[in-house]
């Protein structure tokens, strides 16, 4: 299996898994429809994964894919949007810790922000990059 896609659906895993996300919709890609509140985990880049040593040790790369946080806000205040993504955000970061602790190939993880997706008002979003440092 492809890594950035085996971290992807191994965070999916792991989110839906927890009793916080039971109303929260977690997808691996772009789904063609959704119900709110949603996190989608989008593939981005890759680097390091030398095929021919696959399943060997002593490799290490990078992965980076995308969490965008999605919600629904109607009113015409878009700091009540941004409360609800912010609250999505909030129980991911809060998440990744103990994934990455039960995740034994990740060898260090950096988060940062870039922007919301305002423009599709009433749905809002923003989104992060979830840069993995991995070896085996």
């Amino acid at each position: 299996m492809a890594l950035w896609l085996g971290y992807i659906q191994s965070l999916q895993t792991y989110l839906t898994s927890l009793p916080a996300f039971a109303n929260v919709s977690v997808f691996a890609g772009v789904p063609k429809s959704v119900t709110y509140p949603a996190v989608f985990l989008i593939r981005d880049s890759e680097s390091g994964e030398k095929p021919m040593l696959v399943g060997n040790s002593g490799q290490k790369g990078q992965v980076s894919f995308i969490a965008e946080f999605w919600e629904r806000d109607d009113t015409t205040d878009p700091a009540n949007g941004y409360t609800k993504i912010a609250a999505v955000e909030d129980l991911v970061m809060a998440a990744i810790p103990a994934w990455v602790k039960a995740n034994g190939t990740i060898q260090n993880i950096t988060i940062s922000g870039q922007g919301d997706g305002d423009a599709q008002r009433p749905s809002i979003a923003s989104r992060k990059t979830i840069i993995i440092d991995w070896a085996n």
